[in-house]
């Protein structure tokens, strides 16, 4: 984009609003002389120097729209047995014990920043063979709701319509990771599950089970274009950024990392650990009668 081009476009909107949504993009954009409408002859975006123009505009402040993940899900033919292996063989906590909740049922796993919920495979959810993540949730910075959804809009995220619940508020991220992952973020109507202290207090009583598990390091997705996956991901994480392993630290929760494959799949959802033989020790407890059916859990040592 051309600097005429980038001068009518924020004297339109106004040069505030126009390299936010610009910013939130990732799209840098450095605005040189630019004229203001309502200041003739008041250069705008430069200062002059002894070698030159020096540029005055600073980054611009990017308001989050995720807070952190929250949450991540996998369909399993037979959940309960699934949280019986994290609960009792593994020693972690359960986040909520397995319920039916009408048009699905599920339980869910404590990892302190992360809950690793287990849904049953009925109705619109099919369990995949071997399991994978098949849906990701994040924690949205603000409520959910009419106003969120134009937040969204005025950053080019396409997005399906607020879905209130009697416990929490849902809303889809459409196109981001692919048809076999569902992304969408969860506003909860308490404030206990928002609780992120309280969530880490209940693992570290624990001790962090039998792995010693300090949280959820980092939710692995693999893309089959990885810069064309980028620019879908960042307009919504903004104003985090990758770094040059394409992985995003999104507060104190897991990271989001990125990586080439052959095709849109969740390869690794990485435990934080501090016992430095729990990948072994998690390799000889995932036998050939596995209850998790190959969900890719990984240990990263302290």
């Amino acid at each position: 984009m051309g600097p005429d081009r980038v001068c009518f476009f924020v004297q339109v909107i106004s040069r505030r609003e126009a390299l936010g949504l610009l910013g939130a993009a990732g799209i840098g954009v450095v605005v040189t002389a630019c004229r203001s409408q309502s200041s003739p002859g008041r250069a705008t975006g430069t200062t002059q120097g002894s070698q030159g123009p020096v540029p005055t505009t600073t980054a611009p402040q990017v308001r989050p729209l995720i807070r952190k993940l929250d949450h991540v899900f996998a369909v399993v033919n037979d959940p309960p047995r699934a949280l019986r292996f994290m609960n009792e063989t593994l020693e972690l906590p359960l986040a909520w014990p397995y319920a039916d909740y009408g048009s699905f049922a599920s339980g869910g796993v404590n990892l302190g920043n992360l809950n690793l919920e287990f849904v049953d495979a009925r109705g619109q959810f099919v369990a995949l063979h071997p399991a994978r993540v098949s849906g990701v949730g994040f924690e949205p910075a603000t409520t959910i709701n009419g106003s969120y959804a134009k937040d969204l809009e005025q950053r080019g995220i396409a997005h399906g319509l607020p879905e209130p619940g009697a416990f929490w508020t849902n809303i889809a991220f459409e196109d981001l990771a692919g048809p076999n992952i569902a992304v969408f973020a969860t506003d909860y109507h308490t404030p206990a599950p928002k609780d992120a202290a309280a969530r880490n207090k209940v693992l570290t009583d624990v001790r962090g089970g039998r792995l010693r598990v300090v949280g959820a390091a980092e939710l692995v997705l693999g893309v089959v274009d990885l810069d064309a996956a980028r620019r879908r991901w960042q307009p919504l994480l903004a104003p985090a950024r990758p770094d040059a392993a394409m992985r995003w630290t999104l507060g104190r929760g897991a990271a989001l990392r990125l990586v080439q494959y052959e095709r849109n799949e969740v390869l690794d959802l990485a435990l934080d650990v501090s016992a430095p033989s729990a990948a072994d020790e998690l390799a000889s407890l995932r036998t050939h009668d596995d209850p998790l059916a190959g969900l890719p859990l990984s240990c990263l040592s302290r």
